[in-house]
């Protein structure tokens, strides 16, 4: 992959607590492993670890206001960590089709739905 574009791995569900550490990766971590490329892994369906390079395409930093239903984990100095809670969808709507970001957000309703139920 030439430097500077991106990459993206897909975790699974309960990813943190599957990895030795029992833990997402950190920032630095995730900077470490990727340093030439804007670089996340979608955790399951909610959550999103982004090393520093995708968080910069992205436009976030300490003064980022995430969308409704999203959330960016800080630091106590307010800096992002890299962990994304809801908001793959709204940062990456040109990477699908208006018919697969449709179909996602209708499945992850349904789930939402039959969580909620139980």
């Amino acid at each position: 992959t030439p430097p500077g574009e991106w990459v993206i791995g897909q975790g699974s569900f309960m990813l943190a607590e599957k990895l030795a550490e029992e833990r997402f990766p950190t920032l630095a971590e995730m900077d470490a492993a990727v340093p030439d490329h804007p670089a996340a892994i979608r955790a399951g369906a909610h959550v999103t670890i982004a090393n520093s390079l995708a968080l910069q395409r992205w436009g976030i930093d300490e003064t980022y206001t995430p969308p409704t239903g999203g959330h960016v984990v800080r630091d106590s100095d307010g800096q992002p960590t890299g962990q994304l809670i809801e908001l793959w969808w709204s940062l990456n709507p040109s990477r699908f089709t208006a018919e697969q970001t449709e179909a996602a957000v209708l499945a992850m309703g349904g789930a939402h739905a039959a969580e909620t139920k139980r």
